[in-house]
């Protein structure tokens, strides 16, 4: 797909047509993609601008910055990730963007390392994975953005929703999805969680056209890239998908990270939430890997139910 949807006029942070010519096959960063297609640590996202020559893209692993390119080569990576490196100065032809790439590795050995309060990234990460990478998931959600400005605030994730029993016929529909992470127990959750949620919706209030034609875009861009996996036939469709402009139709979904279900603070959060006038467009999701006794249900409440049945 290197012409239509993928280089239509570049909105947000989309990616100018010269920037992508760039990433496609024969271009001087492909072997970069190429490298994120390899291994599913990484996650590449871009960061158009709106001032010209401004835009870059970014590397991701376990939600850490490995590199920050923009068209012309310069880059940025953490200092502390490449300490005692032989770092190129600039990402300009096939023998500094190799000698980049075979720095990879030592790089991601530092990221293991890396001072980072928190696994919140991480799972960020792990989310794009399990729903844009993950082919046998077939997961009804793909992660077109992370840390998507919105106004003063810094939304987690954006994604666009193509519901199961929407996927038929030649004009696929989508809904636009905010997600927040949240990870563990977080005070802050429970006392500035609606209040974060209010602003997002108050910001799509003024800006869901623009907001839904960037997110098209980028995600016809991602396709053009192959850094989103489906099966060929949904991949056809996912290029002509258009999103539903309501913002009655958009999902908030606040992603709780190993909460510990014995807390209070879930509590507070959904009393708060309640209050406001999306109420209804609100969703709590539960992910993880910690465990609690109501982690898990007995196989015999599950047989007795009848949902262990064969359908």
């Amino acid at each position: 797909m290197k012409l239509g949807n993928a280089n239509r006029r570049r909105i947000g942070r989309a990616l100018p047509s010269a920037f992508m010519q760039e990433l496609r096959e024969g271009g001087k960063y492909r072997p970069l993609v190429e490298a994120v297609h390899n291994d599913k640590d990484l996650n590449m996202e871009f960061r158009g601008s709106n001032e010209r020559n401004k835009e870059y893209i970014n590397i991701y692993c376990k939600g850490n910055n490995i590199l920050k390119l923009h068209l012309d080569g310069h880059f940025e990576i953490d200092l502390a990730l490449t300490t005692d490196l032989d770092v190129p100065l600039s990402l300009v032809n096939e023998e500094t963007i190799g000698g980049y790439l075979e720095l990879l590795p030592k790089i991601k050995d530092k990221v293991t390392t890396y001072d980072k309060k928190s696994m919140e990234i991480e799972y960020e990460q792990l989310l794009i994975r399990a729903n844009n990478r993950e082919i046998r998931n077939n997961s009804e959600y793909i992660i077109v953005d992370r840390q998507y400005v919105m106004g003063k605030d810094r939304c987690d994730l954006v994604a666009i929703k193509w519901p199961r029993n929407k996927r038929k016929g030649e004009h696929p529909k989508g809904l636009l999805v905010i997600i927040e992470v949240k990870y563990a127990l977080n005070r802050e959750m429970a006392e500035k969680g609606a209040q974060q949620l209010d602003r997002y919706y108050g910001y799509l209030k003024k800006n869901m056209e623009s907001v839904c034609e960037e997110m098209e875009l980028i995600l016809y861009q991602k396709l053009d890239l192959e850094l989103i996996e489906r099966t060929k036939p949904q991949i056809d469709k996912l290029k002509k998908l258009k999103l539903d402009r309501a913002i009655k139709s958009t999902e908030i979904i606040l992603y709780l990270i190993d909460y510990n279900p014995n807390s209070k603070l879930k509590a507070k959060l959904i009393e708060k939430a309640k209050e406001l006038d999306f109420a209804n467009q609100i969703q709590i999701a539960h992910g993880g890997f910690a465990l609690w006794d109501q982690s898990s249900e007995p196989l015999e409440s599950i047989a007795k139910s009848g949902r262990g049945k064969v359908q």
